[in-house]
């Protein structure tokens, strides 16, 4: 399979914007592309280059938003000329979590321009990343991020078109997150959250309290582990985390033939702070709404935590996922039970039998697959691979140094793994 260049996702990306105006002709998006791809691979005074573009025209923009709700632009009295140099010196000014550079095609001369700088706030990045908190809405225009060296992300706005990284073009699919078989696999996690949830309302006789979505459970789930892979992605160092089974989770809490430890906690409480925690969110949400009878969920949990009444929950379920990350730093696995009772870290798998081919999935479930062999692949992910097909009750999580994210799991008497890069530009 040849590598792809930036012509590829232009041409990919203007045929899936359709016939809005939004976007020029395919020959200014690729000239647009190009120039960023090629800047991508700058560095000003050591640092890597990572911006982020914003295609409209000034005046589309309300003269007087701001973060956090709304979008701040900064217009030059005397645009600039778009170019490598110019994005490279500019890049370090404007924040990649915080801020974009305004550009627009000169319908005159027909050339692209930098007219400005458009300040955004990080709260898009925190929505995106699981935070309980409402993202500014930004135009169905383009937006472009480059987040790296030959990286660049095209978006309509918030949703992402296709990702260009290391020669490889990817179009967003459905996320892994969302999947019927991750939802299966921790659901003894979110039974047990509800039924720690149903006897503190009966121990404290709380009939009043609200009813719970039996999706937020879900939903907890998912935003803390976008928290999570974000956390690990910016240790920007290769990392791996292990799930096993709750019922195993004492054996795999020793040294095993198939992973040995360099340090394990103590089985008490704080091991299973993920649980304690989810638990006092239900209960703080379920006591905010008392006499509705109608069930809350995540809209009141973000609005709850817009207004600061669980922003302390919130902030505290971030840094467990943070302090899971920062695990992942020392060598070897991070081991988690499905219920994300923390076993351990810098575990090192033990030698296994070989894993020679894998399955990659091309869809969510996993029904659509392609094989590929493991040979070119790095240690960290042949590791997984061979304890995934060892032990088939294991589930994997591994990031590479570039961010790339696979989950890894045994399927239909084969190891498979999905891989996320489309969602990683904007899990940053």
């Amino acid at each position: 399979m040849r590598d792809a260049f930036p012509r590829d996702l232009a041409t990919y990306v203007k045929r899936e914007w359709g016939k809005s105006r939004t976007l020029p002709s395919l020959k200014h998006v690729e000239a647009l592309l190009s120039t960023c791809y090629h800047t991508s691979l700058l560095r000003e005074e050591s640092r890597p280059t990572r911006f982020r573009l914003l295609v409209c025209d000034p005046d589309s923009l309300p003269a007087s938003d701001g973060p956090p709700r709304g979008l701040h632009r900064l217009i030059f009295v005397k645009p600039r000329r778009f170019n490598r140099n110019e994005l490279r010196r500019l890049a370090p000014a404007v924040d990649f979590h915080r801020a974009l550079i305004g550009v627009r095609l000169n319908t005159e001369k027909k050339v692209w321009e930098i007219w400005g700088i458009v300040h955004s706030g990080d709260l898009w990045a925190e929505a995106m990343n699981g935070g309980a908190m409402e993202p500014p809405d930004l135009p169905k225009v383009p937006v472009l991020q480059v987040a790296g060296p030959s990286e660049l992300t095209m978006c309509r706005g918030s949703e992402i078109i296709a990702t260009l990284q290391g020669g490889r073009l990817s179009k967003p699919s459905a996320d892994v997150l969302d999947s019927e078989w991750m939802s299966r696999l921790f659901t003894e996690m979110r039974a047990e959250v509800y039924q720690v949830h149903q006897t503190a309302r009966d121990s404290a006789k709380a009939s009043a309290w609200a009813p719970i979505r039996e999706d937020f459970g879900n939903a907890l789930f998912r935003g803390f582990m976008k928290r999570l892979i974000r956390a690990m992605r910016e240790k920007s160092n290769g990392s791996s985390i292990l799930f096993v089974p709750n019922e195993r989770a004492e054996e795999f809490s020793s040294d095993n033939k198939f992973f040995n430890f360099k340090y394990r906690f103590t089985p008490v409480a704080p091991r299973r702070r993920f649980i304690s925690l989810a638990t006092q969110i239900l209960n703080g949400l379920a006591g905010l709404h008392i006499g509705n009878e109608e069930p809350v969920g995540w809209a009141e949990y973000v609005m709850a935590t817009k207004k600061g009444q669980l922003q302390d929950l919130d902030e505290a379920y971030s840094e467990l996922a943070y302090l899971i990350a920062s695990l992942t730093a020392i060598d070897g696995a991070v081991i988690l039970s499905r219920n994300f009772e923390m076993l351990g870290f810098g575990a090192e798998i033990t030698e296994l039998s070989d894993v020679k081919r894998v399955a990659r999935a091309l869809d969510a479930e996993g029904e659509k697959v392609k094989l590929e062999a493991t040979e070119s692949q790095g240690m960290r992910h042949r590791s997984v691979y061979r304890l995934c097909n060892a032990v088939t009750s294991i589930t994997g999580l591994v990031i590479s140094h570039d961010g790339e994210l696979r989950f890894v799991k045994h399927r239909e008497g084969r190891v498979t793994y999905w891989n996320q890069l489309a969602h990683a530009a904007m899990d940053l």
